[in-house]
Parts: C-alpha cells; structure tokens; sequence
C-alpha cells in the first residue's frame, strides 16, 4: 500500500482528491471531500486507472458470505478485528492529507496483522 497526496480530479477537473491509496498494481482509492459535514470524505476506486467507482456495501457483504462458507473461522476472525477497529475509530478531527494518512498507519500495521494470520484462501481477493 503506497500513500499518495491527492492526484486525482473528479466532476470536471473541479474536486482534487485529498489522499489517494494505492493498494497494489491493480486497485487506487481515492479520498475527496464530502459535502455532510466540514470533515466529511467520499470514497471512490478504480481497477487497473480506469473511471472511479464508488464501493457498494452490498458487494463486501456478498463477498464476505461466500467466503464464510469456504473459510468460516476466518472470516469470523477478520470480522471481529474491523469490529475492534471501528470501536476504536473516533471521527475526523479534519479532513486534509496528514490526518487521514495519520489514521490509515494508525490502524494499517493491526489490520495488517490480523489478515497475514488468515490462510490463503481466506485473503485471496474477489475479481
């Protein structure tokens, strides 16, 4: 995962991102601001540089339901560490680059951790 300051653009080159992640040589999330609140973000993606999406939670949760019927305790196991680490999450004190690349590494080595401990079935990635 590299951490880039905002590169991409959005609504006719008017909205900058603030931060975008590459994941791999295959995924980038780009984080702009939301219009909700002051510290609000909008989550976009896009697969192998082409148009930004915007995640659908019905794809994670139809993702994690199959896997669970492959590798149950796994799932339950990464389920439970995104449970810990959103009770752990308090809001956006702002919304630039350096607080959310502070509150990515923040949780980044934990998670991390806790997916390396997953078999290889269990982290292999829909398409």
């Amino acid at each position: 995962m590299e951490l880039l300051e905002g590169r991409k653009y959005k609504n006719g080159n008017t909205e900058k991102s603030i931060i975008d992640i590459k994941v791999d040589d295959i995924y980038t999330i780009y984080v702009f601001k939301g219009t909700l609140s002051k510290n609000d973000i909008v989550i976009k993606y896009s697969k192998f540089g082409r148009r930004m999406r915007t995640p659908k939670h019905i794809h994670w949760v139809i993702d994690m339901l199959l896997k669970e019927q492959k590798n149950h305790n796994d799932v339950i196991s990464f389920i439970k560490c995104m449970q810990e680490t959103w009770d752990e999450i308090v809001g956006l004190e702002n919304n630039d680059y350096e607080t959310l690349k502070e509150t990515l590494l923040k949780y980044k080595s934990k998670i991390d951790k806790k997916i390396s401990e997953l078999t290889l079935e269990g982290r292999r990635v829909s398409d």
